[in-house]
């Protein structure tokens, strides 16, 4: 009884473990289809209002403050059907972090003042300047695919005591999803360019 009630939990968490780890996944691939779907939507002429740099200090757990996270913060306004509006939206997904090319994409467009924005028809105050895939939506997803990987292994090796093939595949898989990050991460020539998927008139 207490063995089948040790096994119930154990997978139980394992279970929890497994859907938390998803979370980012989730994230990730939600604001993809959502910048996927707004490739679709009105393209209209718009003009920047204003248009700042922003550089935060991420504190790492010793507290030392090795890191920091970017982005560009921009305000733009369009007329859509007659009526003005105004957003600051770049982009789902888009936010505060260290795998966009982000000071190419400010330098663009503090250059170029007029570009354009995809409007949602059904609600004109929603508006991106790009959509499809960014490096954030892909960074999510690997973060979900190699904690859930970690998970796995720890179950096998654990619990389950195997260390065969299944293992190795895991541990295959982990090094694929931790190599994918550190490249993302640390060769800016392989990013997906931001500042290039922008439009502007000719």
């Amino acid at each position: 009884m207490k063995t089948n009630i040790k096994k119930f939990l154990i997978y139980f968490f394992l279970v929890v473990l497994s859907v938390l780890s998803l979370i980012p996944a989730y994230i990730g691939l939600r604001d993809y289809m959502q910048s996927r779907k707004a490739a679709s939507w009105e393209k209209v002429l718009a003009h920047t209002q204003s248009i700042d740099w922003e550089v935060t200090e991420v504190e790492s757990m010793e507290g030392d403050g090795s890191g920091s996270a970017y982005q560009t913060l921009i305000s733009y306004s369009y007329i859509f059907e007659g009526k003005n509006y105004s957003n600051n939206k770049i982009a789902y997904g888009y936010g505060n972090n260290s795998v966009e090319p982000h000071y190419e994409l400010f330098l663009q467009l503090e250059d170029n003042p007029d570009f354009y924005v995809f409007v949602n028809p059904q609600n004109p105050q929603e508006s991106v300047i790009i959509t499809g895939w960014l490096n954030a939506h892909l960074s999510l997803i690997l973060v979900s695919l190699s904690v859930l990987s970690l998970f796995f292994m720890f179950f096998f090796v654990a619990f389950l005591k195997r260390r065969g093939k299944t293992m190795f595949l895991l541990m295959a898989f982990l090094f694929i999803t931790w190599f994918s990050m550190v490249f993302l991460a640390f060769n800016e020539e392989y990013r997906i360019s931001l500042a290039e998927k922008v439009e502007y008139p000719n």
